[in-house]
Order: C-alpha cells, then sequence, then structure tokens
C-alpha cells in the first residue's frame, strides 16, 4: 500500500469529489511505427486499434497511431490521456507501456531516440496521493519512464507496464 502520503492531508468532507487528468506521452524522431498503449486496472487496453475505453470514473483516449504501418504521417507523439472524478475514496492502478510493430522495415535499424512522460494533474480541491506522493490541488505529479517491451506487434494483453496509483482521499 501507499506508505508516503500524510493521512491528515486525506481527510476531506464527503460530500467533496476527487478529480485528476492523467497522461502518458510518447514521442520518437524516426518513421518508425511505435505504439503506446494504456490500461485502468483490468480493463481492456487503449492503443492503435482501441482509441478509446470508458473505465471507472473516466475515459481514457489515445490521440492517434502516429506512422501507422510505416507510413510517413501522422507524425508522433502519441498520447493517451483521460479526465476521471470520483464521488468517494477510491484506489485506482494504470498502466502503461510501448513497443515496435512488427511489420516495419525499420524495426532492425531503429536509429530513433524516444521521449515519455506520464502526468498526473490534480484539478480537484484536495490533496491526492499518486504513486506515494501526495499532490496538492492544482500540481502533478510526473514519471518519465515508460516500460517498453523488447518484442513487437500487437501488445494490448500485456498485463505489465509502468504502474500508477492514484488514491483519491478517505473519509475519515
Amino acid at each position: 500500500m501507499l506508505t508516503n502520503c500524510a493521512a491528515s492531508t486525506l481527510l476531506v468532507d464527503c460530500g467533496q469529489t476527487c478529480t485528476f487528468t492523467i497522461a502518458a506521452t510518447l514521442g520518437w524522431t524516426d518513421g518508425t511505427d511505435l505504439d503506446l498503449y494504456g490500461r485502468e486496472d483490468a480493463l481492456s487496453a487503449v492503443y492503435w486499434d482501441n482509441k478509446t475505453q470508458p473505465g471507472v470514473g473516466g475515459t481514457l483516449k489515445l490521440n492517434k497511431d502516429a506512422h501507422p504501418s510505416c507510413s510517413e504521417t501522422p507524425l508522433p507523439p502519441e498520447i493517451i490521456s483521460g479526465n476521471y472524478t470520483f464521488d468517494k475514496p477510491v484506489l485506482r492502478k494504470f498502466r502503461f507501456w510501448y513497443n515496435r510493430y512488427s511489420s516495419c522495415p525499420t524495426v532492425d535499424a531503429y536509429t530513433g531516440t524516444e521521449t515519455t512522460e506520464i502526468r498526473v494533474t490534480n484539478t480537484g480541491g484536495y490533496s491526492i496521493c499518486v504513486n506515494g506522493e501526495d499532490i496538492a490541488p492544482g500540481d502533478y505529479y510526473v514519471s518519465s519512464t515508460i516500460y517498453h517491451l523488447s518484442s513487437s506487434g500487437t501488445q494490448n494483453g500485456y498485463s505489465g507496464g509502468t504502474l500508477i496509483e492514484i488514491t483519491c482521499a478517505s473519509c475519515p
């Protein structure tokens, strides 16, 4: 369980709601077809073939499939994002990962540079806990790590990835 969040910052009026946005961004510098994946808890993954997945309190969406089948456009980045609202205390788990698509001729000669970011922004009125850190209203949590699978091809059934745990405040 998350241990670095001070309990006093998580005590709120039960009439308040917990709101946050989450966005995972994958950028790269060549024409390779990289694919970003995201999942809320045990729901279906969001990726190039499933661009929207309703979840609990919000919906994850992929902005676009960049360089699909190694075409020149659309260009990166790929972004999976969602806005979430909860009326009661809750723990949500999100996972993000990416890989190379198998049919690209550049897979064995990849020369690009990837940039990754996961950002959780607290849009609510009280602190939330993200991966053990208190995030005040209007503030954000950032991770520059998104797990990369070395295998290529569709990985929508993968159950691992970079884990982001978000705990909304608990009623006393």
